[in-house]
């Protein structure tokens, strides 16, 4: 039989390419002459770039940009096989990872490495740029990311405003000083390339739905400062739709990395796309699913909202449309499992982890459980299919 393995990661213990070596070591337990097809996934989160620069023919470099906090960093990029097209991840130099937890503080942080990464990629002169979204931890609405393309931001007395937030002046206070914007003197290769935000939310930039009601806590925002982001951003949205871009702050996306993706679209005419669709394109997916008989795919967590945005309900829609069984893996599984399978078309939702298995154990063990539960549930598929 032939066998897609598409997963993507299960956050905090395995990359979506240590996820199909443990899916496709599950495969030849059960089935000795699988023919195999490995493609790791990736909806725009976190290891979006990696998981595109595994595709074959594709080239990887490291630039030296500034992180949030201004240190240097090398951030990874890529171009693909056909050498007309680019793609980083926010995250190599703006994530969460790269600040400790005691130090986060995005009223202190600026995107500015985003936007030196992105001119360095230029350089390469491609003519399409793919930039991952998640896992970022900075919310600036792109400030820093425009400041470093060479956008010039003045307040109401025509004075420029710092690059950086400062203890003086911090993020919510930069927004909100900002009267007027004037774009950048020298032309750049970026402003003739076609920029496409991949995104693994749908999330606005504003509202209670938007960038900081939604990831503010995760990325080290008091609740006390939630209304200063929230007002500041609003600010700043709306003197950028009168002097650079008319982008809708209600634009899905938008909310992206801490409004990133808003700052996308605004400052470089970015589209906003869900990151699983053009993963699953730029891998030419459904021709490899057409190959299949069998498609296999996971993350670390389905719930009942998978269907908004994750890598599981895309990689599912196709193997749908391909009338392929599919089989879907997860570390917890919220909500009934009958339900969730069913709203993916999947012949089964299985959850790796054993029911004693604490969460620190899991992690430790996720490999072991990821094989060991689809080995049971695969073995289980071939005695029925072939008695």
């Amino acid at each position: 039989m032939r066998w897609l393995i598409a997963p993507d990661s299960f956050k905090g213990s395995l990359s979506a390419p240590e996820a199909a070596d443990a899916l496709a070591a599950a495969v030849l337990r059960c089935d000795p002459s699988a023919v195999i097809d490995i493609l790791p996934v990736a909806d725009g989160g976190e290891g979006t770039a990696e998981v595109l620069l595994s595709l074959a023919g594709a080239h990887a470099f490291s630039t030296d940009v500034r992180n949030q906090q201004g240190a240097v960093v090398q951030a990874r990029w890529g171009l693909l096989a056909d050498g007309t097209r680019a793609v980083c991840d926010a995250a190599s130099c703006l994530g969460l990872h790269l600040v400790p937890a005691a130090q986060r503080d995005p009223a202190q942080l600026s995107s500015a490495g985003l936007g030196d990464l992105l001119l360095a990629m230029a350089d390469a002169v491609p003519s399409t740029v793919y930039v991952g979204l998640g896992g970022s931890g900075t919310n600036d609405c792109g400030y820093g990311m425009a400041a470093a393309l060479g956008y010039r931001f003045f307040d109401a007395t025509d004075a420029q405003l710092s690059e950086h937030p400062d203890q003086e002046c911090d993020v919510p206070c930069l927004l909100s000083r900002v009267a007027r914007i004037e774009t950048p003197q020298q032309p750049h290769a970026l402003q003739s390339a076609r920029i496409v935000g991949l995104c693994d939310v749908r999330s606005p930039l504003l509202g209670p739905s938007g960038s900081t009601a939604t990831f503010g806590p995760q990325k080290g925002i008091a609740q006390e400062r939630f209304g200063d982001f929230e007002d500041a951003f609003a600010h700043f949205s709306r003197i950028v739709r009168r002097d650079v871009r008319d982008i809708d702050p209600s634009i899905q996306g938008g909310g992206a990395a801490g409004g990133l993706g808003f700052a996308l679209a605004a400052f470089l005419d970015a589209e906003l796309v869900r990151g699983i669709e053009a993963v699953l394109d730029a891998a030419d997916f459904d021709r490899r699913c057409e190959s299949a008989d069998v498609v296999l795919c996971g993350e670390g967590r389905l719930d009942e909202q998978t269907a908004y945005g994750k890598s599981g309900v895309g990689v599912a829609a196709r193997a749908n449309r391909a009338e392929k069984p599919l089989f879907v893996f997860a570390g917890s599984v919220r909500g009934p499992r009958n339900s969730i399978a069913e709203m993916l078309g999947a012949r089964e939702v299985v959850r790796i982890t054993p029911e004693e298995q604490d969460e620190e154990d899991a992690l430790e063990n996720a490999r072991e459980n990821l094989e060991t539960a689809a080995f049971r549930t695969l073995s289980a598929f071939l005695e029925e299919r072939f008695p």
